[in-house]
């Protein structure tokens, strides 16, 4: 009797009216080869963001050693970034090329010249370049043990038994509440700031919260450029505390998650904007940061740059954004990864340079008031300065924001909307805008840098004009992504 094929073998079990389901067999194969790998196999390639991504999204078709590594080539290696492990590769082969070979393949590795320099050293002349396949890609990456520093092939990959639970995205359907409070521990005055999400008290101890005018407790308005040290509390069904004073409460809405950054997005009375929580490189401590710039991290150049996204059916936007998302730019429901970034970069560069009416309830301000003509409801702002340091760590070069401001200028809509909600109403109108040519000491004090934009709005509507006079429009900012 001749030997069956696998499909004549099923084939005849189907007769017998036995069922097969193949894609659960490839899950379940799946799953038992990742949980033997776990188990037994101990081997990692550490590789810089957003390298892991563009790699699975066959963006990125080589990788660039120093060294040919023959003993690591076919030889199944987990691929890991930045404490996350996305999947399982191989290296299949490699080819010694020199520098100007290396250049030439640019669109393979996506090094510049610029990281060359930086990974590898200015005398470096010959690299190896190592082709790969992938063997398992998982639906979302997972934890693991990550230290700091250098890393390239790694003995050993420790995963967490328990992912961090602030690394959760909850559905952005639901609605929920936080608190900023001021109470009593040990003879010691504390604030914490909790918010509660299915049944879960997350919690942040904010340390220093009140010393040196750090925040104005009856604003909740940061001083400027100011951080505050913040620690991470395991999450409780219940975080009482002889409470003495509320400081603020409203909605929280969570926007990006990553391993050492967390994004909320809060509203009250008090405080309306974005809230940030990141983990200092170096010294490994937490800092609340209240941003100035309010563009959700999700539509960032940063974001987009390493190809970041949140998980599938997640916005990572505020409910008053994501409402006025046009439905052919969806991103987070689009559950092809590549196709989700190039939704995402289409909706970053639909309105172009977008210039915002208001940040957030601060007179922090990356942005200058200038003046305001109430007889022409016109008011002048400076958008942004040359070669100074926003509170993203991001500066203007003086010729790309002055080819920015051209740009906006020569565009056919001047669009600006409110609070990066990416909805203009047609209210605000620039009418006028220049680059300065000469630095420029304003009245009040205030000196403007050579290369700085400045903008003249007219308000249709009187009631916002004297938003402007009255202080709630304090202050405009661009969005958008340098080209």
């Amino acid at each position: 009797m001749g030997t069956m094929k696998n499909s004549e073998y099923m084939e005849e079990l189907t007769k017998e009216g036995k069922k097969f389901y193949p894609d659960r067999i490839k899950t379940v194969a799946s799953n038992l080869c990742v949980y033997t790998l776990k188990k037994y196999f101990l081997k990692g390639i550490y590789l810089t963001e957003p390298s892991p991504r563009l790699m699975l999204l066959n963006e990125k078709t080589l990788i660039v050693k120093r060294r040919a590594y023959t003993n690591m080539t076919e030889v199944p290696l987990w691929l890991c970034s930045n404490g996350l492990c996305y999947g399982i590769i191989s290296l299949t082969d490699s080819k010694l090329v020199n520098k100007e070979v290396f250049t030439d393949m640019y669109k393979e590795h996506l090094i510049t010249d610029k990281e060359r320099t930086k990974r590898f050293g200015n005398s470096c002349n010959e690299f190896y370049v190592f082709n790969f396949k992938t063997l398992v890609e998982f639906d979302f990456p997972l934890p693991i043990e990550h230290k700091s520093g250098f890393h390239n092939f790694v003995k050993h990959i420790s995963f967490k038994e328990k992912p961090d639970p602030y690394m959760y995205s909850p559905t952005e359907d639901g609605n929920y509440d936080y608190t900023i409070r001021e109470y009593e521990e040990n003879g010691k005055l504390d604030h914490d700031l909790t918010y509660k999400i299915n049944g879960k008290i997350f919690s942040w101890e904010l340390l220093d919260f009140k010393k040196e005018n750090k925040v104005d407790l009856e604003t909740m308005k940061f001083g400027e450029r100011v951080v505050v040290k913040a620690i991470k509390n395991d999450l409780s069904d219940d975080f009482t505390v002889p409470v003495y004073k509320v400081i603020d409460k409203g909605k929280c809405e969570i926007g990006a998650n990553k391993l050492n950054y967390h994004e909320l997005f809060l509203s009250s009375d008090k405080f309306n904007g974005r809230l940030t929580l990141q983990q200092h490189p170096s010294s490994g401590n937490w800092l609340a940061i209240q941003p100035k710039d309010q563009t959700p991290y999700v539509l960032s150049s940063d974001a987009i740059k390493k190809a970041w996204l949140p998980l599938y059916g997640v916005s990572a936007l505020p409910e008053k954004t994501r409402n006025n998302i046009p439905d052919n730019l969806i991103y987070w429901k689009e559950r092809n990864a590549k196709k989700a970034l190039k939704l995402r970069k289409n909706l970053v560069n639909k309105e172009g340079f977008n210039i915002n009416a208001k940040q957030l309830n601060t007179k922090s301000s990356d942005t200058v008031f200038i003046k305001s003509i109430e007889t022409k409801q016109v008011a002048y702002f400076c958008v942004a300065q040359p070669e100074i340091l926003d509170s993203q760590g991001e500066k203007w070069i003086a010729e790309e924001l002055e080819t920015a401001a051209h740009l906006y200028m020569a565009g056919e809509k001047r669009l600006i909307d409110v609070e990066h909600n990416y909805n203009p109403k047609g209210k605000f109108q620039v009418v006028e805008g220049w680059v300065l040519k000469d630095d420029w000491k304003l009245p009040n004090g205030t000196n403007l840098k050579k290369g700085s934009f400045c903008v003249g709005i007219h308000f249709s509507d009187m009631k916002d004009f004297n938003k402007v006079k009255n202080g709630t429009y304090l202050g405009i900012s661009p969005s958008g992504i340098k080209r």
